[in-house]
């Protein structure tokens, strides 16, 4: 029971240490490096020479900066949860209000431009919360792209550093959890209804919500309004400020009825049998047909009888004698059947 107990108490410690760490995650996205304006002709990089850099850029943060309190964002990740497209997010108060919007503590940027025939680099990094500036790396020059990457790594890895040793430094305060409202509304009344997961009425800032707009009978979603401009009946993201959205929904138009099926117009050409009738009168000519061909070959078999009686070959002459008999039994039976039903049908 005492050992039992030692446990249950170190399992407790381990989970609030755990919950502890989780809750000082501090997530980090490194977004697309901007290339100058005003000397980004000059350079002439195409997008993959950008997409390196930027590639190195998030290679540095990982391996510089702690990971037990610094999660940083894959491309993926950045690219499917802004509401922004990086490449028009060059302005520093975009590039801010996309890291909040993906739920980002920390917002990475480089931005590329030419002085002369070298090219720079420059690395920022921006706090989303107050949109502080709050590290910068050095600026670094070369006249290749492979060479300006490798420098870029040096003076990152240095920035990054200097970044965690004054964080650490900070005197730690409780900070208070930010709480935000989702107000959502259906458009026209009563034509649907908007279920979330998780239903409450406050979020914590990052929180995942998921939206579904469901159309009762008559109606159609459309789309979303306010917040998002969205199609897709369910929408996904991360709550970081107040907001309000709209699901508008559209009348189904009734379907008109059916018309009744109009009575065959007559032909007026040659009068056509029915299509039963015509199928009987088919049979009985297949018939006819049959056992015409079967009577054919009763008489070829009589004529080799002959053959046969005066070439003395009694043997083949007994064989064409039963083959011709059995013939004209069947070809008269199924004649006769063909007859009949031209007769009675």
């Amino acid at each position: 029971m005492k050992n039992l107990t030692q446990l249950l108490v170190a399992a407790f410690f381990i989970a609030m240490t755990a919950a502890s760490a989780s809750a000082q995650i501090k997530y980090v996205a490194v977004v697309e490096t901007e290339v100058d304006e005003q000397s980004g002709a000059a350079a002439k990089l195409n997008k993959a020479e950008v997409r390196q850099v930027t590639a190195e850029l998030r290679n540095v943060a990982v391996k510089n900066l702690p990971r037990d309190i610094y999660n940083i964002m894959t491309s993926e990740t950045v690219i499917s949860q802004g509401s922004a497209k990086l490449e028009e997010c060059a302005e520093e108060n975009c590039v801010i209000a996309l890291g909040a919007t993906i739920g980002a503590d920390y917002i990475v940027r480089g931005i590329v431009s030419k002085l002369g025939t070298s090219l720079t680099l420059s690395v920022e990094m921006y706090e989303t919360e107050d949109g502080n500036l709050v590290a910068t790396s050095g600026l670094v020059r070369s006249e290749n792209i492979a060479e300006l990457v490798d420098k870029a790594a040096v003076v990152c890895a240095d920035m990054y550093k200097t970044f965690v040793s004054s964080q650490r430094s900070k005197p730690k305060t409780q900070a208070t959890q930010a709480t935000y409202t989702v107000t959502v509304d259906v458009n026209p009344p009563n034509s649907g209804y908007v279920s979330r997961n998780p239903d409450k009425t406050e979020y914590d800032a990052g929180e995942k919500l998921s939206l579904t707009a469901t159309a009762y009978d008559g109606y159609t979603f459309t789309s979303w309004s306010g917040a998002s401009g969205s199609t897709k009946t369910t929408l996904t993201g991360l709550i970081n400020n107040d907001m309000t959205l709209t699901a508008n929904f559209s009348q189904t138009p009734e379907l008109e009825p059916n018309p009744e099926p109009s009575a065959p117009k007559p032909y007026a050409g040659i009068a056509q049998a029915p299509p039963a009738k015509k199928n009987l009168t088919l049979v009985a000519v297949g018939l006819d047909v049959l056992g015409a061909g079967i009577l054919v070959y009763g008489i070829n078999m009589e004529s080799n009888v002959k053959d046969n009686i005066n070439a003395m070959m009694w043997s083949d002459a007994e064989n064409s004698a039963k083959q011709r008999n059995i013939a004209y039994t069947i070809g008269t039976i199924i004649l006769l059947s063909g007859i009949s039903v031209h007769i009675l049908f």
